[in-house]
């Protein structure tokens, strides 16, 4: 698996499957705040009642959560300029590849250039400047 999208209230509230060194936050994504359930078959009978009760215990559902849900520790403090680092030295990232391309062009370039400046003070002479005078 390379990705996942995961709710953090989902990993806040079992942390002991996502403390794990091997894994990485890239990115968060950031949202407002929204509650909710999700009713099938015949719990959609239940949705009148249920709305009835979010809307007037709002407080202590958001209490609860605070409660049950603890903060990603280890997975959200780790060095993120690391991370990003590894990737340069990583030979199946793109960013890799870029470097080394880029290099590499750079290279070529100022190779043929030393070439068409080596061909040109040799074969034209009046363009060379004397370097006493």
């Amino acid at each position: 698996m390379f990705g996942a999208l995961i709710d953090t209230y989902t990993v806040g509230s079992a942390t002991n499957l996502f403390n794990n060194d091997k894994l990485t936050v890239n990115e968060i994504f950031d949202y407002s705040l929204n509650y909710g359930v999700v009713l099938a078959g015949e719990g959609r009978k239940l949705q009148p009642c249920l709305e009835n009760y979010i809307t007037k215990e709002t407080e202590e559902i958001h209490h609860s959560v605070i409660k049950h849900v603890k903060p990603l520790k280890n997975v959200l403090t780790r060095n993120m300029r690391i991370d990003k680092t590894r990737s340069l030295f990583d030979a199946t990232t793109k960013m890799y590849q870029q470097i080394v391309i880029t290099s590499v062009s750079l290279f070529a370039f100022l190779f043929f250039l030393g070439i068409a400046a080596s061909y040109l003070s040799r074969f034209l002479p009046h363009l060379r400047t004397p370097i006493g005078k």
